[in-house]
């Protein structure tokens, strides 16, 4: 009996110390628990602690620091960063430079209305703080800068008055300072900046030095060619080019590679036919003046001038081919718009700094004027009556305006208007291989009638052979 007694007591210990030891065990786990969420809490704490203070340095920092202006270009080691621009002097005279990471070239010349200094420079990343942005200074009145293009820069100086450009250089990167572009100027009378200053243009190549110095209103006349024979030369003149693209469609469609396009067509067109010598003012997608598209006319002894365009205009309703002649007040508001864009097209590409030499009214004094604005009208017409035939017209396809390219004194011109990249359906038109055979068939015709026509007038003279 008490040995069964003696079991159940030794069972009744061991089930308290197994009860104890469990205890122990959930007790031991509990604060193994709350130790590990205690250290926890407490280097979370600590964490978030050192992240708000490193955000707050990180503000901190970035409040005292100056604000950066950028043109968005992404900056790399193949082009350069313009990191600072400062001007020192007066009213009088004027310092104005700009530092780069590395040696650019560069061009500079003047504008009026307003005036105003222009610095055209490669590709470059603008870096510059936005205190030294403000240069409004004695000459200097406003500084601005920019992308001109995917491969041009541009900075603009505007000017307090009229001023000349006395010396610009540029300076190697040496003993770590930066390169620089330097440009000093001084102010001048309007007679002065009109004679001088006007007709400046300071060429800068990579090693700082002034490579060229253009006077470019009173440029020499292109040498005149030797005509290959007696037929008639017609002058194609595909508009824009280069820096200036011309208008631009919905499409994305590009007024001067499509008209480059087309006169190369038209004048691979009338080669095979025979009868014309033709050339053209621009065989590649480069920039040319107005005057000297002019000028390159009547040193190859053009007979005819067309200039091709496709422009855009703000009523997109109007559409159609429309040919114009020149005249010293334009045939409509539409016309009138479109000359004062076209005539515009130098400044657009920064080489609008010569002045006329003449306005658009003189052209029509002398009979010899008046004789080539006949025969401009007689082939607008001839063209007209063609095209007529083939392509889509606009409601009023005679207009006139004072379009600056076609002030050649001596050549027939007109400016021809395929159609309108501002609507829909010709922009369409335009650009389908079936319309443009059409339009260089009929345009080919034309030039051929125009002169059969000319030469039975003149009795026989300048008659394109069959």
């Amino acid at each position: 009996m008490w040995v069964v007694q003696t079991i159940r007591r030794i069972l009744g210990i061991m089930k308290f110390f197994s009860f104890f030891l469990m205890s122990l065990e959930y007790l031991g786990r509990a604060a193994l628990g709350f130790l590990f969420l205690l250290f926890v809490l407490a280097g979370g704490g600590l964490f978030l602690g050192l992240i708000a203070s490193s955000v707050a340095v990180a503000q901190e920092a970035e409040a005292a620091a100056p604000k950066l202006i950028s043109n968005g270009a992404t900056a790399s080691s193949s082009i350069s960063t313009v990191t600072a621009a400062r001007m020192a002097g007066d009213d009088q005279d004027v310092r104005f430079v700009l530092d780069l990471s590395q040696p650019v070239p560069f061009t500079a010349f003047v504008l009026q209305e307003p005036y105003r200094l222009v610095i055209d420079l490669p590709a470059v990343s603008f870096e510059i703080a936005q205190s030294e942005q403000e240069l409004e200074r004695g000459l200097i009145s406003n500084f601005r800068f920019g992308t001109f293009s995917a491969t041009r820069s541009r900075v603009v100086l505007d000017l307090s008055g009229p001023a000349k450009m006395n010396k610009v250089f540029g300076l190697p990167s040496v003993d770590g300072n930066p390169a620089r572009l330097v440009v000093e100027m001084s102010a001048v009378s309007e007679q002065d900046f009109a004679d001088q200053a006007l007709r400046q243009v300071f060429h800068v190549d990579g090693k700082g030095e002034r490579a060229e110095r253009s006077m470019l209103q009173k440029r020499a006349p292109l040498p005149r060619a030797k005509k290959k024979s007696n037929l008639p030369v017609v002058v194609l003149d595909p508009g824009h080019g280069g820096i200036d693209t011309g208008a631009v469609s919905s499409r994305g469609i590009q007024e001067s590679k499509l008209v480059l396009k087309f006169a190369k067509a038209l004048k691979k067109r009338l080669e095979e036919e025979g009868g014309v010598q033709v050339v053209l003012t621009r065989e590649s997608d480069k920039f040319v003046s107005l005057s000297n598209r002019v000028t390159f006319a009547q040193a190859n002894h053009g007979d005819l001038f067309v200039s091709i365009h496709a422009d855009t205009v703000p009523q997109s309703y109007v559409r159609g081919a429309t040919i114009y002649t020149l005249s010293d007040k334009a045939s409509d508001q539409v016309s009138a718009g479109l000359a004062q864009r076209e005539n515009r097209s130098d400044l657009l590409a920064g080489m609008q700094i010569e002045e006329e030499d003449d306005v658009v009214a003189d052209i029509l004094i002398s009979l010899t004027r008046r004789e080539t604005a006949n025969h401009s009208v007689l082939y607008s017409r001839t063209l007209v009556g063609v095209l007529k035939q083939s392509v889509r017209l606009s409601k009023t396809p005679l207009r006139s305006a004072g379009f600056r390219v076609l002030k050649a004194p001596d050549i027939p011109s007109v400016l021809l208007e395929l159609g309108f990249l501002s609507n829909k359906e010709d922009q369409s038109a335009l650009t389908s291989p079936v319309w443009q055979e059409k339009a260089i068939t009929a345009i080919a015709a034309s030039i051929k009638r125009f002169f059969a026509e000319r030469a039975y007038q003149q009795g026989g003279v300048l008659a394109p052979a069959n």
